[in-house]
């Protein structure tokens, strides 16, 4: 089984007040940090987003195919994009995600998509592991105008995964996102 990285950068960040993917913590940009959790779990990592933001940076950067219109755009593109059997697709925000846990994500993969509910009961749909083959299934359902990551899902096998079976990774703390810059103290 093969297998590919992406962190996904797009967004408005407007709750944060400026570019996330950027936003540094320990004096390193958030999406180096989320991107290095990504390689070591993966082999390998991209981020998607809007490449001219981040043209700056050494990392290999995949266009939205539909700027503005959410996660599922930034989704289709990795998938698109990618060689590999199965890949690992996170949000830039996911401070709280460990490497260890993004490998037991990629070792479960024996659907379409293999994404976590977290211990409060809602799927996360942005720390997945997903088949490349839904790329098509997940593109028509975006051109059908569906931007809800879990309704674009509704097309392909979804294998859930519960928090006890990845408890002894951690719990809510796995799934934490940054929304604002106050937070990363806390982190």
């Amino acid at each position: 089984m093969t297998q590919a990285g992406y962190v996904l950068t797009g967004g408005r960040s407007s709750r944060f007040g400026s570019d996330k993917a950027r936003f540094e913590i320990d004096g390193r940009p958030l999406a180096w940090v989320t991107a290095e959790k990504v390689c070591q779990a993966a082999g390998s990592v991209a981020l998607v987003g809007a490449p001219e933001r981040y043209a700056d940076w050494d990392l290999r950067l995949i266009a939205d195919p539909r700027e503005d219109f959410g996660p599922v755009a930034g989704i289709v593109a990795a998938l698109e994009d990618s060689h590999a059997d199965w890949n690992l697709i996170v949000a830039v925000d996911m401070v709280g995600v460990t490497v260890e846990f993004l490998r037991f994500l990629l070792e479960g993969a024996d659907a379409d998509v293999v994404m976590p509910v977290q211990p409060d009961g809602r799927d996360q749909p942005l720390c997945c592991a997903y088949r490349t083959d839904v790329a098509g299934a997940l593109r028509a359902r975006m051109d059908a105008g569906i931007g809800r990551v879990t309704d674009a899902l509704e097309a392909v096998r979804v294998r859930r995964v519960l928090p006890e079976e990845y408890a002894r990774f951690g719990g809510a703390e796995l799934f934490e996102n940054l929304n604002r810059p106050g937070q990363a103290a806390a982190s």
